[in-house]
């Protein structure tokens, strides 16, 4: 068996390295594929660095070994071969989405002819998109399998041929229930028992609370996540503009790097909250649980996701959670329970549920603790990852 993702190793995919490691732990042998080589200088571990020895880069693949496996399917195949070319015409939401499919098709023939060589006979990818459409069109072409995992803004906004994906699918996995509510719609005529619901799970040993601030100490606030507009945090700053207007002594610290950087440091500044918020950019994963240790609450104000990992890393680390209430964030923030749920994008309630938590230390301590034990017995990752292996076992007869 394959995997197959675009970017990897990646900070935000430490999920899928965890996953394959616990599979391959339990005798699954996978062969790890992406599109993209990490640039030079990504922020990564020396271990996570190390997957790239590992993994096979199909950009990497010579013009030359392109051509050959173009040539090689469109002979030996010529029906598949422009059955996959077809999906290019297919309707596309946006042109330049148009055009890193017809990049699939490019990239497709080189993957379909390395599997075959491997003799391996299914490939699954993480997420919905790009690496989706090569799998696809690769299994097309070979006459092999595949299948799918969707989390989130890969169903919920790029809905890249999303119809085709999972009705050929062999089965589809999805990270929550609203994912799967998804995949349903999308594909009426697919069976609605090949798509399962299997949500991710963290190593709950790998997150252990700090002894927090001390005494006198302001509040800190903690935002994990790229700077995308997925992740709303624009509305955090907003909300952090309210809470200074109110007299409040609190320090908010938001982690990770994007394409958004410039402009929230620009609204930093128009909301005159330099002073409490500070971006610190892309740290490698194995730092993060410093962030966790010296934070007092985590918030995620995200719009658009299925179940952010991070909301599970932080609650594993027995933090109090705020997070948006939407699509699968409730599946896993019970509100009052083990966290506090708001409304997407209204910096009010944003404010108000960091307020109630700044007032009232008993229920920062209550919420924590019930949130470590949600991810100890409902999202730890050998749980998880165990089914996620039944599936494999069962569907593919391993």
């Amino acid at each position: 068996m394959a995997f197959i993702t675009d970017l990897y190793p990646k900070l935000s995919l430490t999920f899928i390295e965890l996953e394959v490691s616990r599979l391959r732990d339990l005798g699954m042998p996978i062969d790890l594929y992406a599109i993209w080589r990490p640039s030079p200088g990504a922020p990564l571990s020396g271990r996570t660095q190390s997957l790239t020895q590992s993994t096979t880069y199909l950009s990497s693949a010579p013009i030359k070994h392109l051509m050959r496996a173009h040539y090689v399917y469109a002979r030996r195949a010529p029906a598949r071969y422009v059955a996959a070319l077809r999906h290019v015409l297919r309707p596309h939401p946006t042109t330049r989405r148009r055009l890193r499919t017809l990049y699939g098709f490019v990239i497709a023939p080189q993957l379909a002819a390395s599997l075959e060589q491997r003799r391996i006979g299914h490939i699954h990818a993480h997420f919905a998109g790009g690496a989706c459409t090569v799998a696809m069109m690769a299994s097309e072409l070979a006459g092999l399998t595949f299948s799918f995992t969707a989390h989130g803004s890969d169903v919920l906004v790029e809905k890249v041929l999303l119809t085709e994906k999972t009705t050929r699918a062999k089965f589809a996995v999805a990270v929550c229930e609203h994912i799967r509510q998804v995949l349903l719609a999308s594909a009426p005529k697919a069976i609605p028992g090949k798509i399962k619901t299997i949500r991710m799970g963290v190593d709950p040993g790998a997150f252990l609370r700090g002894t927090g601030r001390g005494s006198g100490d302001p509040i800190v606030f903690t935002a994990i996540g790229n700077l995308v507009w997925q992740k709303g945090h624009e509305y955090l700053i907003e909300a952090c503009r309210i809470l200074k207007a109110r007299g409040v002594d609190f320090r908010c610290v938001i982690v990770g790097d994007g394409p958004r950087r410039n402009r929230l440091s620009r609204l930093i500044r128009s909301c005159n909250v330099q002073s409490e918020v500070s971006l610190v950019g892309s740290v490698e994963h194995d730092e993060i649980g410093k962030y966790y240790r010296q934070s007092d609450v985590l918030i995620h104000p995200s719009v658009s996701e299925g179940i952010p990992v991070v909301l599970m890393e932080a609650m594993a680390a027995g933090l109090p959670v705020i997070a948006s209430d939407i699509t699968g964030i409730p599946e896993l923030v019970d509100d009052g329970r083990n966290g506090l749920l708001v409304q997407a994008r209204d910096p009010e309630q944003l404010a108000a549920a960091a307020m109630r938590l700044i007032e009232d230390e008993d229920l920062r301590s209550r919420l924590g603790r019930s949130a470590r034990r949600t991810i100890l017995n409902e999202f730890h990752v050998d749980s998880r990852t165990a089914e996620v292996a039944r599936l494999f076992g069962s569907e593919l007869a391993l």
